[in-house]
């Protein structure tokens, strides 16, 4: 497992805080990149990406953009291998998108990425794989300076579930 992907474990369930206060471990993730961000309502999912590359000692693209990380910033991939930083557009707009990373896929077959700013919180969703192609900049990618991924195939992703839990296949 990539220690981008370890370290995106790590926060799993940290979730936004209504109201004025804010939580301080995604204001640390605004902090990790050099954001001048100051609370947990701004959309945080490329700044999580960012932190958890930075705390791998991997440099990140430094920006709160998710598309960001397909803007030359990584190596793309042909599809998802487990850890690979997942670039979604969002419809209607070239700038605007959601940042991810593979962990692994559901029971029922869709990819299950863990990112931040997902539902107000950090946690593993499920999304079609389809959901990351339409653009050159949505996609898998991977850090330039860090060993390439053996290409791999959808079915050799864990199955897991919502916690990251290996699951049996019936």
């Amino acid at each position: 497992m990539p220690p981008w992907l370890k370290n995106a474990y790590l926060d799993l369930g940290e979730a936004e805080i209504k109201g004025a206060r804010h939580n301080p471990r995604i204001l640390e993730f605004w902090q990790a990149i050099g954001q001048p961000i100051f609370d947990d309502e701004t959309p945080y999912c490329a700044a999580g990406v960012g932190c958890w590359l930075e705390e791998a000692g991997i440099a990140s693209t430094r920006s709160g953009l998710a598309r960001s990380y397909g803007r030359g910033w990584g190596v793309k991939l042909p599809g998802p291998v487990l850890g690979a930083i997942a670039v979604k557009g969002r419809a209607g707009s070239k700038t605007y998108g959601h940042v991810t990373i593979v962990a692994g896929r559901t029971i029922d077959g869709r990819l299950a990425c863990l990112g931040a700013n997902q539902g107000d919180k950090l946690q593993i969703s499920p999304y079609p794989v389809t959901a990351f192609s339409g653009a050159d900049d949505c996609g898998f990618f991977w850090p330039k300076d860090y060993p390439q991924p053996k290409p791999g195939r959808f079915a050799d992703l864990p199955v897991i579930d919502a916690f990251g839990n290996t699951v049996k296949e019936s």
